[in-house]
């Protein structure tokens, strides 16, 4: 039960190693939070391979016989009954610091139930430092380990200079699979920010053609003042690893123009975000010239 990436990575999971799974989604939206274009695309292909079932939620749940018995509800107000070994809820997340018995120390929580700490990572409880989910800022691994080596900086190195993320990337270990960094096309319309944006097939790449796959697309939303990368979403086989790219450009020098200037290897998948760099450069040169 769920719609968002944890629910879609593991229901992605059962069904690849042949357990019969289905997936209940309460809207006909899947992944929520991504770019729209690119959760599309998400959807229509993800849906051949795992059974989903979209504007369903879950009425009423019995457990006996070590079966699940379910009572499904579609929004005809159609009741279905369905039967599982296993009922997996992934709607979101909650905190679990009440199990902590913090109220026996002097580190406290927010009205959300996360620990609270300051720009050094230090709670309420002078010398008590808190990194990673448990402070309810970016629930990411990845986030966790880069405020960890942060923090050994300031405990072991003196440093001075709080954490200030650039940028916070993801990606979604599916089949298809995504990366993420940035603002997403509907979050810049939103907040009317200028931008140019520019979605571009991979089909450039000779390895990717050689996957038969017509899906796999890199979208660019881009400063068109600077050339800036405000968001970059990308759709097909390894794209949390050919992101990394993206994200090396962002974090030193943050200029579209680099990725279309620099060599790319021959018949790297990587090849396909040269022609998208190329893309979005041309576009941003376009309307400029409008202007």
């Amino acid at each position: 039960m769920g719609s968002g990436f944890i629910a879609c990575e593991l229901a992605g999971f059962f069904s690849s190693i042949g357990v019969k799974t289905k997936l209940i989604v309460r809207s006909q939206n899947i992944l929520g939070n991504e770019d729209e274009e690119i959760a599309s695309i998400f959807k229509k292909e993800f849906s051949q391979k795992v059974d989903i079932e979209f504007d369903t939620s879950v009425k009423d749940v019995e457990y006996k016989n070590e079966q699940f018995y379910m009572v499904l509800e579609n929004q005809d107000d159609k009741k279905i009954e369905h039967q599982s070994e296993a009922l997996l809820y992934a709607i979101g997340r909650e905190s679990n610091t009440d199990s902590l018995n913090l109220e026996n120390t002097s580190i406290q929580i927010n009205e959300r139930g996360y620990i609270k700490r300051d720009e050094f990572f230090e709670t309420t409880a002078k010398g008590v430092y808190v990194v990673g989910d448990a402070a309810g800022v970016y629930m990411l691994q990845h986030a966790a380990a880069y405020e960890v080596n942060h923090l050994g900086k300031i405990l072991l190195e003196d440093c001075k200079i709080p954490l200030k993320f650039k940028y916070m990337p993801h990606g979604v270990f599916t089949e298809p699979e995504i990366a993420s960094v940035g603002i997403t096309e509907q979050e810049a319309k939103k907040q009317n920010i200028e931008c140019v944006i520019t979605t571009t097939t991979w089909l450039a790449s000779a390895k990717a053609m050689s996957t038969r796959l017509k899906y796999p697309v890199t979208k660019f939303i881009v400063n068109p003042k600077n050339y800036e990368i405000l968001g970059c979403h990308m759709i097909g086989p390894e794209s949390s690893t050919m992101i990394h790219q993206v994200l090396a450009v962002m974090h030193i020098n943050n200029d579209i123009r680099h990725l279309k200037e620099m060599l790319y290897i021959h018949p790297a998948m990587s090849e396909a975000i040269l022609p998208a760099a190329v893309e979005s450069v041309k576009e941003i040169e376009k309307y400029e010239s409008k202007k």
